[in-house]
């Protein structure tokens, strides 16, 4: 894919739980993500409560890891 003269690669996440699509747009180089964007289905729930959004970050195996990515959440309030 080329974007303004810069090529860049794709890649997309599905999440089975909710059915959502990410999609991640990478500059070919450096690897530096360019563009972000949630594909959400209809029955998709609101925003939720920041409690709850740090549960499902299971990633962040410390308090201030899961903070960064709830930072970077779509699902923050």
């Amino acid at each position: 894919m080329t974007s303004q003269g810069v090529r860049l690669w794709a890649q997309r996440f599905h999440c089975d739980r909710c059915t959502a699509d990410r999609d991640d747009h990478r500059s070919h180089g450096t690897l530096t993500l360019v563009r972000r964007w949630y594909s959400l289905p209809d029955s998709y729930p609101g925003r939720m409560p920041k409690a709850d959004a740090l549960a499902i970050l299971i990633k962040g195996k410390t308090d201030s890891q899961r903070l960064a990515l709830w930072e970077q959440s779509p699902f923050a309030a």
